[in-house]
């Protein structure tokens, strides 16, 4: 009887969350999202191209990142690219709120595991209504699947320190650590919290304890250790293109992309982000039309039903 009824308010987090993410993906405006459009321009280009972007122009300013995200979203942009760009923008954004999704289950299977069923879901509950975590995870953008991928590292870090001399556990525990690694290199952090409390395990095969790590280490490198590889023939073409690309004006459009919302407020009423325009011939960074505006200008034109701009 107690499990059914956590299953029921389990049941009752996930439907919240998906009503209040289905919201979000709807009511906010086509690229209001942070850098939506950038990571659209990632995912229209290996439509149109079929490899990997290089991060040439402020259009591609994405293209630095790991390609996991933007091939999972592939199939799905080229089946709704034809009902145009709202459509297609508003459907790639439902797969990122089915990531969450997953990801808040998965934190209530792992704080169960932890510390019993109320634990977890008081902690599904915070993680799925959490308003910035909505607003991002029903935005086209790679940290819903990153978020879901280090919840999957922590949980495999768990289950394999319930055996720590487990080669197997060990192997599949790299492989996540791996994916995460292809997703967003950010996941490092909780790759690196698992490699440490692992590190610290006592086990009875004194050979083990060198060979988890190394067998964790090694299944990481080989299934992480893709993207970069992945990225060198971007990085040939990026180098063979030097000339031209803009100096000045590239290197403002790029410190105005890592300047918080506030700050770049304030430059914009001072005109510095209006210098970083005038000098590259972009929009103003403050001009949300003009965002909308470039959205796909550099890589592939308007989805076929789309209107042109």
């Amino acid at each position: 009887m107690a499990r059914f009824k956590t299953g029921i308010f389990l049941a009752g987090i996930l439907l919240g969350q998906a009503l209040l993410g289905f919201l979000y993906l709807n009511k906010t405006g086509i690229f209001n999202a942070p850098d939506e459009p950038y990571h659209l321009n990632y995912v229209a280009y290996l439509s149109a191209r079929g490899r990997l972007p290089v991060a040439a122009s402020r259009d591609m300013s994405e293209a630095i990142q790991p390609p996991l995200y933007y091939l999972s979203a592939l199939p799905l942009y080229k089946l709704t690219r034809g009902f145009g760009l709202p459509a297609c923008v508003k459907a790639l954004r439902a797969q990122n709120l089915l990531y969450a999704i997953l990801n808040v289950w998965l934190i209530f299977l792992l704080l169960r595991r932890v510390d019993g069923e109320q634990t977890a879901l008081l902690g599904a509950a915070f993680a799925a209504f959490l308003p910035q975590y909505l607003f991002i995870s029903a935005s086209v953008s790679n940290d819903a699947l990153a978020c879901l991928l280090a919840t999957l590292i922590l949980y495999g870090g768990l289950w394999l320190l319930e055996s720590p001399d487990s080669m197997p556990r060990a192997a599949a525990e790299g492989l996540l650590i791996g994916l995460g690694l292809l997703a967003k290199l950010t996941t490092v952090c909780c790759a690196a919290a698992v490699v440490l409390v692992y590190a610290r395990q006592k086990r009875k095969d004194k050979a083990r304890a060198v060979g988890g790590p190394l067998t964790m280490a090694a299944a990481a490198l080989a299934l992480g250790g893709l993207a970069p590889v992945a990225q060198l023939p971007a990085l040939r073409r990026l180098r063979g293109r030097a000339r031209d690309v803009p100096r000045v004006g590239d290197a403002l459009e790029r410190v105005g992309n890592l300047v918080p919302q506030a700050l770049r407020k304030l430059l914009g009423a001072l005109r510095l982000d209006g210098l970083a325009a005038s000098q590259s011939g972009l929009p103003h960074l403050g001009d949300r039309n003009g965002r909308h505006r470039r959205g796909l200008s550099v890589v592939v034109a308007p989805p076929s039903g789309a209107p042109a701009r």
